[in-house]
């Protein structure tokens, strides 16, 4: 297992442990699913390109890969809501940027 060290401001940091506290989600937990889901998609990209991927490892792959989606899914619904309520006030809603 290889490990990834990060580094980045203070505020950033608390920010993001508090944010993972608020969505009750270890914040290693949501680094290590947002590594897994972009490691994994390249594994599998990578796998296409060359054409050696065969069918049943395409579809588990796959599967793990929706899985770690899933994962992620409570965090973005929160980031969601978040950014919503930071534009509301200005009249601006989240879908007509579309960027999420």
């Amino acid at each position: 297992m290889k490990e990834i060290a990060i580094s980045v401001e203070d505020p950033i940091a608390h920010a993001f442990f508090a944010f993972c506290q608020r969505i009750d989600i270890e914040p290693t937990a949501l680094l290590s699913v947002i590594v897994a889901l972009y490691g994994r998609s390249e594994i599998l990209n990578r796998k296409a390109e060359q054409q050696e991927l065969m069918r049943e490892e395409a579809l588990l792959e796959t599967g793990r890969i929706v899985t770690d989606l899933q994962s992620l899914a409570k965090a973005n619904r929160e980031f969601k809501k978040v950014i919503g309520q930071i534009l509301e006030p200005h009249g601006i809603s989240i879908e007509e940027l579309g960027i999420i």
